[in-house]
């Protein structure tokens, strides 16, 4: 649920929004492989 929420929200997320939340979803993943 969360992950299509997700998705549909970058889906309709401006340029910079999108990037915005892709840094920030990849800094988290960074943190959980740790």
């Amino acid at each position: 649920l969360e992950l299509k929420r997700s998705i549909a929200y970058t889906a309709a997320a401006p340029p910079a929004d999108f990037d915005d939340h892709r840094l920030r979803k990849e800094r988290r993943s960074k943190s959980l492989a740790f």
